[in-house]
């Protein structure tokens, strides 16, 4: 029997059921469009960086590595350029800027730290003569970068003139690095403005910071989404205000999701959130449940040039949106315990590479 071309892999059947003009396995082989075997070229290697706890590329193909503590960007001769200490080990980026999950955004090779103390004690107040109209003022205060940006304010304090005076703020001692800026309403007023007359945003009243501990994150629609894993076997996604990354409402702008968050990206009108036991779409009002079965640790998806991704699942290799399963009828392999995918052109061919440990329980497997 002579095979002209060949359908690929199919390992999910029995012996007897399997095509004539299907494989196994395939090891180095790469299978076109028209189904012609090509032995896949090996490469060489090109850049030795050790000490590497995470690494990142964009989908313009621009590379970050994060190395004993440093991050880096990966320039196409793959040369370094340092750009600051860190500990990131999630990645999300939008138009040429690169946000982390340890506070950092980096723009045009220049790294601002968004995550920023928050005051956590109102100012203290005391009436003085002067010639301040007779009412109730309140006040509070910000803390400044040098880069420009301010946190949320603190709590807020208000103090009642009953004749015309003064008010005078107590010294207040910022954290290294950072200036305080003072901000008062006028009597009986709801708005608060610096002593140069500049208006204190209502989005930093009483806002949160940048939090800690922070597992993954997403940009979705000028808002990043960041989560925390609960004791409770379940995740919190916060989002940041519009526009702004480094403020966040944590009372209010969250939702929870069942199960362990372990990837997650945007796709076309919503955020695939992979857990340790489902797949959701989230358009940042309703969740949708797209698969009952979740994805291994790491990083399991790969975002596509057009929108789409394409997910390492515990039953195969799926694309979103729309949801589907591209493997499980064909193919079954073990979906590892940690994985790494990405997107690959080599010798004309796109394909997505997945990277396990090779643990695990395939799905469907061959009996």
């Amino acid at each position: 029997m002579i095979i002209s071309n060949f359908r690929g892999i199919f390992n999910v059947s029995p012996p007897r059921s399997i095509p004539n003009n299907a494989l196994t396995a395939a090891t180095d082989i790469d299978i076109d469009d028209a189904g012609i075997l090509t032995r896949r070229n090996g490469f060489a290697i090109a850049k030795a960086i050790s000490s590497v706890t995470s690494a990142y590329s964009t989908l313009d193909q621009s590379g970050y590595v994060v190395a004993s503590g440093t991050l880096s960007r990966v320039l196409p001769d793959l040369s370094l350029i340092a750009l600051g200490a860190s500990t990131a080990t999630s990645f999300t980026d939008f138009a040429g800027v690169l946000f982390t999950n340890d506070g950092l955004k980096v723009e045009d090779n220049t790294v601002t730290n968004i995550k920023l103390p928050s005051p956590s004690s109102p100012p203290v107040l005391s009436a003085i003569l002067g010639t301040m109209p007779a009412g109730t003022y309140s006040a509070a205060y910000c803390y400044r970068s040098a880069t420009g940006l301010e946190s949320g304010s603190s709590p807020i304090a208000s103090i009642e003139l009953t004749v015309n005076g003064g008010i005078t703020i107590a010294p207040i001692t910022p954290p290294a690095g950072y200036t305080v800026t003072t901000y008062m309403t006028d009597a009986g007023g709801t708005t608060f403005y610096s002593s140069n007359g500049v208006q204190l945003s209502p989005t930093q009243i009483l806002a949160d910071s940048f939090p800690d501990d922070i597992n993954k994150l997403v940009y979705f629609e000028n808002r990043l989404y960041v989560s925390r894993n609960l004791s409770n076997g379940s995740t919190i996604v916060w989002r940041s205000a519009p526009y702004l990354y480094h403020l966040y409402d944590m009372q209010k702008d969250y939702v929870v999701i069942p199960g362990e968050i372990r990837d997650m990206a945007t796709t076309n009108g919503a955020i695939i959130i992979c857990t340790d036991s489902c797949i959701y779409a989230y358009d940042g009002d309703v969740l949708t449940t797209l698969a009952m079965y979740g994805v291994p640790a790491g990083r399991s998806i790969a975002r596509l040039p057009d929108g789409g991704v394409l997910i390492h699942t515990l039953r195969g290799t799926c694309s979103a949106l729309p949801f589907i399963n591209i493997t499980e009828k064909k193919f079954s392999a073990a979906p590892g315990i940690q994985c790494s995918t990405a997107i690959v052109e080599q010798d004309g061919i796109k394909k997505m590479v997945i990277l396990t440990d090779g643990s695990g329980v395939a799905w469907n497997k061959r009996s």
